[in-house]
Formats: C-alpha cells, structure tokens, sequence
C-alpha cells in the first residue's frame, strides 16, 4: 500500500503512553533534576525536548572524560568553546533542571505545566500546531496532553499531595499500569489493516479477506509452549483437530461478516499446490470462485503510468500505435509532472538494454544439439525456478550467485565418503588418492582429511560441524548399510518432450521387484512430508528412474525417497517419501516451468522459499528491494 500511495492505517492494540517519546523525553528530564541519574542525561540530552546530535552528544562526553570530571558536572560548569547552539540548548537543560528541582514538593501536574511554559521545544509545538504537514507534532501535542491529565488523575488519586518524585518512584515499581492510549495516527482514514479477532463488533462497506489459503485458514498445527493448558483436554487428538477447526471458521466467518456492500476473498496468485484456497470457500459459497484474469490494473500514481509506458515503448514486437501512444503518453506526464524522473527520457533513455530477437536463455541453452525452442538444464536449476522465477535469473542465468558456503563445502566431503563407501573408486579417482571405504574408522579418517577449518566462517562452527559429520556418518553405517546399493551416484540424462534434463540419483536399491531411490540430503532438519510428496526433484528422479536404460532395467520405482542422516526419526533415520502417483502429478507442472523459463517469465513469486535467500535487496517483494545496477 505504502508503494502505491494509498493511505493505510494499522490497528493495534492501546500502548502504553510512557513508550511515546515525548512523554519519556519529559520523564528523563525529571530523573535528572531530581535524582541525578546518567542515563537520564544522556536520554534527555538526545530527545526532541534539548535536541543535541549524537555526535555532539559524544563530543562533550569526550571533553568530560578529558577533563576527569562526569558529565553532569561538566554542562553544570557551563563549559566554554562549544557552539553558540550547543551551549544555548546545555543552558536550557540546567534552567529546565532548576524549574524541576524547585518544584520537588508541588504536585506532579504543576511541574509539568512549569516545564510546558519554559520549554522552547514546546513553544516550538505549540507555534506548529495549526500546519497541515505537522503530522508528528499533532501526535506529539496529543501525547503530551494525555500524559498531563494522566498526572492530573495520579494527583487526585493522592488527594492533591501527588508529587512529581511520587509519580517517578510509582511508574518504577512492578505493579504500576502504565496509562495507555491510542496514538492519532492509528485513527485516520485509509485503508484499516487488521486481524481476525479485532474486526469483531466492526463494519465497513468494502472489507478484503486476504491469504484464504489452507495451512493458515484453518491452521495446519498450533505453536506449543513449555505448559499448554490447551492439552488440559480429555480429547482425543482427532477431537482436538476438529475442536481447532471449528474454532479458525468462526473466525473466518466473523471476518468474511464484516462487510455492508461488498466482501472479497484473497487467496495465493501462484502455484494451487502452496496456495490451495481454504476449504471454507466452498462451505461459504458453494464451490470455488475461478480465479480472476491477470488483467492489468490502472496506475496510481504518475511514476507507475510512467514505467507502464516506458515498458510498451521497449516492446519492439508491439504494434507502432501502441508504441507512438505510449510516447504522447509520456510526454504529456512529462508536463503534468515536470518532477517525475521516471517519465523524463533523460533518467532513463539507453540507460537499460531490453532483450531483442531470439531470447538469450534460449541461446545459451540451445546450441546446435537442441531446437531453439527446446532447454537443455539440471533438476536443480529448474527447481530454483520452480520456487521463484527471479532468483533462477539471478543465479542461473545472470550468474550472481558464484561464491559457495561452508554447508555446500560439508555436503560435497560427506557425499563423497558416501560415495566411496558404497562403490569402487574410479582408475582416475584412485589416482586422486581416493580408495573404497569400507567400515566407520576408514570414512571418519576420510571425512578428517577432508575437514578444513578455513572454509566456515569461525572455529566455533567448524567445530561444530566436524562433530556433526562423525554423528551422521556414524548413522549412516549403522541404519543405511553401505557397500548394499545396487547403484549409487548414477548420472542420468533425460529426454523430457525434446529437453534436455541432466542429473544425478545418489542411490539405489532393489527391494524385490521395484526399485527405491534415494537422495542424501546433510541438512539438520527435515523438510515436511507434504512437501517430499510434492517435490519436483523426486518427480525428475522418478522420470530418470522410469526412462533411463541403466536403471529401468532392474525394474519400476517403488518409492523416491529424501535421507537425512543427521536427523533421527522413530529409531530410524528421517525419510521423506513420494510414491510414484504422486510424482505423476508433480510432473504434470514440468511442461510450464520449463516454458516459462523460455519465455523469459522471471517474475518474483509470492510463495516462494526466502529465507536463505541472497538476493533481498535486488526484489520488488521485499522492502530492501532496489532496482538492478547496470
């Protein structure tokens, strides 16, 4: 909303008024007259009401420290060779100090309104109350005002003996309520921004239901704590689920209630599997709306019209009409708006390139072995692709991600002892000094002639990982039985519709008459067993397991399967499992990713995976995105 300049507000619960700055501002400046306390002088000396820069701050510390004497003591001297505004404010804090201290024994409210006629920040507000811009003085104004009549109501509560030291030791004490308040930039008009539960008892004309999808309406499991009364329950795990149930949808109807006119439900633009709208869509209306056209809404502001424009302009395969409106277009919002600097060729004109003719990915990826149309890649790159299509241009096509960490250092020794472990090393690997391995000790020496220390990031995690690394070989000797495999580290090269996949199975093994196929993964943590059933690396393996000569041989897949060795589960090793039906249904999305990275449809996903992501600062998503440099 804040992209676009469409005003919004968020409603949040009263906060206390002692957080709002002015009113602590006011509080500092009390402890320091009346109880002398150093980080009351550093905080008041920062604070709007004295005003000081940190570096003037730092700098007076500085000559105090210099001269041997504390701070407080140096500004009581009134010190001498500070600039003129320096020492004006250092001597407004002393008289404000004397006001306070003179005011010990009066009531709290009085020497508050003493500080109120005194103060030149205060004037300052009081002169800048009637300004339209004065957004921040508007709060502060209304800040100040509750605070005074907040003392006002600590002195009659004391019978008008309420001192301001009183009001200073009762905020300090445990049991104290701070007076809360509801700040006036949470009131205003806009767009109201608000849960479930607070839309309670409320209506407004047109209310938006946002991110209806499963897993979060209802929700797919509940946060535990140490102590959880909710267990307290004589029910039965099933009764629990559907008592959760029961509960998230009469939120969702209080919520989806809300509306006089009209409501509208939200669920995820992208892929149906991680955005399956909630089930209670169809409780409410019967089946599922279809999901709107990608049309292109109206600009808001003269900066997004302006971008619309350039982007027609660029299009050398758009009609000449189109592009010639979109010239006029940027002309007349050249005048409209002469500050614009989206819409003036001068920003912009040859400053970007656009891709012209054949598409580039296509180029690197065709060759002379494959058709133009037709990509040659990896299963992990297209899986890159399939969780966001702008950190697949980043790293794949752009080449911005080289550098390798330390976890991808750890997974490469590990599957290389894997690999040794569990077939003959090669007459050129052998060269290498590489040998096969045959029990515990010969791969925990391996894997310590592999460590390097200089490849994290300190001692601490090295150590750490070479603890780890002998625990998971270990678990890998004891539950996945090397030297059993009936092919491991098989490369494959898979003809999918006239592309080119290339990969490589870690494992496989022959139970009976199929097959299981595994893929080692060194992480510490699983992934969860919805999301193995719906992983496009165990549906290329699937693939390569049905149409490779090597291994269709032996047999059909049984089950693809993600090992964790370093994970325990149930007295065995964590599995992640995908049947064969449900790889069938994986692949059904092959044929659009795999377009879609021919067309060069690189758009950022909503759904994708970001937590580890590296390139944050390059995404429209997320608020540290910024334009690409050149």
């Amino acid at each position: 909303l804040g992209a676009v300049e469409v005003p919004y507000s968020i409603s949040v619960p009263d906060r206390s008024l002692d957080r709002e700055p002015a009113v602590r501002a006011f509080r500092r400046l009390a402890e320091f007259a009346l109880e002398r306390t150093p980080e009351a002088l550093l905080d008041v000396l920062r604070s709007s009401l004295i005003g000081l820069e940190d570096s003037e701050v730092r700098a007076l510390e500085r000559r105090a420290r210099l001269e041997g004497v504390t701070l407080a003591e140096l500004i009581a001297r009134r010190p001498t060779g500070v600039p003129a505004g320096v020492a004006g404010r250092l001597a407004e804090l002393l008289e404000l100090s004397e006001i306070l201290a003179t005011h010990r024994d009066d009531d709290a409210e009085e020497a508050f309104w003493a500080v109120w006629r005194a103060a030149s920040h205060y004037r300052a507000l009081r002169e800048n109350a009637g300004e339209t811009s004065g957004g921040d003085v508007e709060r502060e104004l209304e800040s100040l005002a509750v605070f005074a009549r907040a003392l006002g109501r600590f002195v009659e509560r004391r019978r008008g003996s309420g001192t301001l030291g009183e009001y200073l030791e009762s905020i300090g004490r445990a049991d104290f309520g701070a007076d809360p308040w509801l700040p006036p930039a949470r009131r205003r008009g806009g767009v109201e921004l608000l849960s479930f539960h607070a839309s309670k008892g409320r209506q407004w004309s047109l209310v938006v239901v946002c991110g209806c999808v499963e897993g979060l309406i209802p929700k797919g499991r509940r946060a535990r704590g140490l102590f959880d009364p909710y267990f307290l329950d004589r029910l039965s795990p099933v009764q629990r689920v559907l008592k959760n149930e029961a509960e998230d949808r009469r939120v969702f109807y209080v919520a989806t209630t809300r509306a006089r006119d009209r409501c509208v439900i939200t669920t995820s633009p992208g892929a149906s599997r991680r955005g399956q709208p909630t089930r209670f869509i169809n409780e409410l209306m019967g089946e599922a709306a279809s999901p709107l056209p990608d049309a292109e809404p109206a600009p808001l502001t003269f900066s997004e019209a302006a971008a619309r424009m350039r982007r027609a302009l660029a299009d050398v395969t758009a009609a000449a009409p189109l592009r010639l409106a979109a010239l006029g277009a940027l002309q007349r919002i050249c005048k409209v708006d002469p500050e614009c600097a989206a819409a003036q060729p001068r920003g912009w004109w040859w400053r970007w390139g656009w891709t012209e003719g054949a598409a580039a990915i296509r180029a690197q990826s065709g060759g002379e072995e494959l058709p133009p149309d037709k990509l040659r890649t990896s299963y992990s790159r297209i899986s890159k692709y399939d969780n966001c299509g702008l950190a697949y241009l980043f790293s794949v096509v752009l080449g911005l991600d080289p550098d390798s960490s330390h976890n991808m250092a750890f997974g490469s020794w590990i599957h290389q002892i894997f690999e040794d472990a569990e077939k003959e090393p090669s007459p050129e690997q052998r060269a290498g000094g590489r040998r096969r391995l045959t029990n515990g000790p010969m791969m925990a020496e391996r894997f310590h002639e592999l460590f390097e220390e200089t490849v994290f990031p300190n001692l601490a995690i090295a150590r750490q990982f070479r603890r780890d690394g002998l625990v998971l070989l270990e678990r890998y000797e004891h539950h996945l039985k090397p030297g059993k495999a009936l092919m491991s580290e098989h490369r494959f090269n898979v003809d999918f519709d006239g592309h080119l996949i290339r990969g490589r199975i870690d494992r496989v093994d022959k139970l009976g008459n199929r097959l299981i196929v595994y893929d080692y993964k060194t992480s510490r943590s699983a992934i969860y067993a919805n999301e193995a059933k719906d992983s496009l690396q165990l549906a290329i393996y699937y693939l390569a397991a049905t149409t490779d000569p090597d291994i269709s041989q032996h047999g059909e897949p049984a089950s693809m399967q993600l090992v964790y060795p370093a994970v325990m589960s149930r007295g065995d090793v964590a599995r992640r499992c995908q049947k064969p039906e449900e790889a069938e249904l994986v692949l059904e999305r092959l044929p659009g990713l795999l377009q879609g990275v021919l067309d060069e449809d690189f758009r950022p996903s909503p759904e994708a995976d970001c937590r580890w992501c590296k390139f944050k600062p390059l995404c429209p998503l997320w608020p540290e995105g910024r334009e690409l440099p050149a």
